[in-house]
């Protein structure tokens, strides 16, 4: 696997604790650094950081999937990182985004997070499409919860601003900050384990193809020759 935009690890470790070897990809001097905390204390598994900028990587690998969570809304030429994953991959490889939907749903925490869009469903299955990918997985995914959990952020936003350490941060100062997340809270920690977790997925995946979430979930093969 190649994890692109692997933030703190969480799910890169998750996979190489399941025996795939990964290739992470993060260029967050803050991620990094959790990154690296959580390799100390997991020591024999197959990951390894690649602490660069995606766009300049000259990787010598060549994947059988591809994994790039919450990353093309933050890159302004979308089409070029997608075709670079695409060179990336075995012929009949995997790639396996996630992506905030819809431009209506547009808020202040996109910019705090150095969005340059939120897409629609057909403007992403084309550009998987068109640049060698075979769809094989859509779904609109984590109705109700993910709308929910966006307006908590737009509340703590707006309660708290996130602060930075210059005036007017770039949008890369933003993406950076955005890996390891602006907000630390514990709240609604009694919530994240499998247990409490599966009921509220079961009644998720009854929406997944209702395109109401502010979420995309997308699974595509690269075509053959």
């Amino acid at each position: 696997f190649a994890d692109i935009g692997a933030g703190r690890g969480d799910f890169s470790f998750w996979l190489a604790s399941h025996d795939y070897p990964v290739h992470a990809f993060e260029f967050s001097e803050s991620a990094i650094a959790t990154f690296h905390n959580k390799q100390i204390k997991k020591p024999d598994l197959p990951v390894t950081l690649h602490t660069i900028n995606f766009f300049s990587a000259k990787n010598q690998i060549i994947f059988d999937a591809i994994i790039c969570f919450e990353v093309l809304e933050h890159i302004q030429n979308d089409e070029l990182a997608v075709k670079k994953m695409h060179g990336w991959l075995k012929q009949d490889g995997y790639i396996i985004i996630s992506v905030p939907a819809h431009m209506r749903m547009w808020g202040k925490d996109d910019g705090i997070y150095g969005h340059v869009r939120r897409y629609e469903k057909e403007e992403l299955k084309n550009l998987f499409e068109k640049n060698g990918f075979s769809i094989l997985s859509f779904a609109s995914y984590g109705f109700p919860w993910l709308n929910i959990l966006k307006k908590i952020r737009e509340i703590q936003i707006a309660l708290k601003p996130p602060q930075f350490k210059m005036e007017k941060p770039s949008r890369e100062t933003r993406t950076k900050q955005s890996g390891v997340g602006f907000f630390k809270s514990n709240i609604f920690s009694f919530l994240f384990n499998p247990i409490t977790f599966y009921p509220l997925i079961l009644i998720s995946s009854l929406f997944n193809n209702s395109d109401w979430s502010e979420g995309y979930f997308l699974v595509a093969r690269k075509k053959s020759p």
